[in-house]
């Protein structure tokens, strides 16, 4: 099992985002994030999308907004009302991460 976790050092960081499907005309949907790397992050949600799907996120800074693209590799979903005594959410791996971005990840 060990050799399927991530590899990168994750930094755990509160950051609001919002995210939907590549190309969808859906509303956004509001999330925040736990921890972060270089190659992924894992988005808190009580709307995860399934494994496999394409994500566009748009990570709220206080030097504005950063797009990034990823893919869902894994999402656990509990219903809203257990959303304070279970962990929901998705994994999802980054693509093409701009130097803002790995400069949140590196911050202390």
């Amino acid at each position: 099992m060990a050799e399927n976790r991530p590899k990168n050092s994750r930094t755990r960081r509160r950051l609001t985002l919002h995210f939907h499907p590549v190309g969808s005309r859906d509303r956004p949907r509001p999330g925040f994030t736990e921890d972060l790397s270089a190659a992924g992050v894992f988005v808190q949600t009580t709307m995860a999308y399934g494994a496999g799907t394409h994500v566009e996120l748009e990570f709220v800074t206080p030097d504005g907004p950063i797009t990034v693209r990823g893919k869902v590799k894994w999402a656990k979903r509990a219903p809203a009302t257990l959303a304070t005594r279970k962990r929901s959410g998705m994994g999802i791996r980054l693509e093409e991460v701009p130097p803002e971005l790995l400069a949140l990840v590196r911050a202390d």
